[in-house]
């Protein structure tokens, strides 16, 4: 048998895979941010809302920033908000401010993976800056945050690094 007479009997499995390679490839990562308000709103809230998702897809950080904080005056309890205004204080290197938007949020939506994996990486990202200013017992506080949401799998590897700092303020 020849090795066309082979790639011929396998064209279509061939065909189908690069068919599958390509939709995967074009599939989009999910969205960091939230793009709609579960409360019913009025049309002036849900034009605030989308006014400030534009913005913030456009990268105008400031300006979306404001809108959030206006947004959230009217409603202190939108997990949605929380989570975008977290989401766009750490694009603006503003990870303390990141971090108690994400909590907050995290508080209102418990179960929120999208929030939980946002505050993780903004956590990870004070640890490092911890880390590297020498706050060490901060930086285990973090940690010890970082452990409670993370898979068991994980919590071995933060325990380890725990100990790393105990022993870089004790030893």
């Amino acid at each position: 048998m020849s090795i066309v007479s082979v790639m011929k009997a396998f064209q279509p499995a061939i065909n189908i895979i690069i068919l599958i390679l390509l939709i995967g490839a074009c599939a989009k990562p999910p969205s960091q941010f939230f793009n709609s308000f579960s409360e019913s709103t009025n049309m002036a809230d849900q034009a605030l809302f989308s006014r400030a998702i534009a913005h913030q897809r456009k990268g105008q950080i400031e300006t979306a920033i404001s809108i959030w904080e206006k947004f959230l005056e009217k409603y202190p309890n939108s997990y949605e908000a929380r989570n975008n205004l977290g989401f766009l204080y750490y694009a603006n290197d503003q990870i303390i401010l990141a971090v108690i938007q994400f909590e907050r949020g995290l508080s209102l939506k418990l179960g929120s993976v999208k929030i939980k994996d946002n505050l993780l990486r903004a956590l990870k990202v004070r640890v490092a800056i911890l880390e590297e200013n020498k706050r060490h017992d901060e930086a285990i506080t973090d940690l010890k945050r970082i452990a409670q949401l993370s898979p068991i799998e994980e919590q071995e590897k933060l325990e380890r690094q725990i100990e790393s700092f105990e022993d870089k303020i004790f030893g």
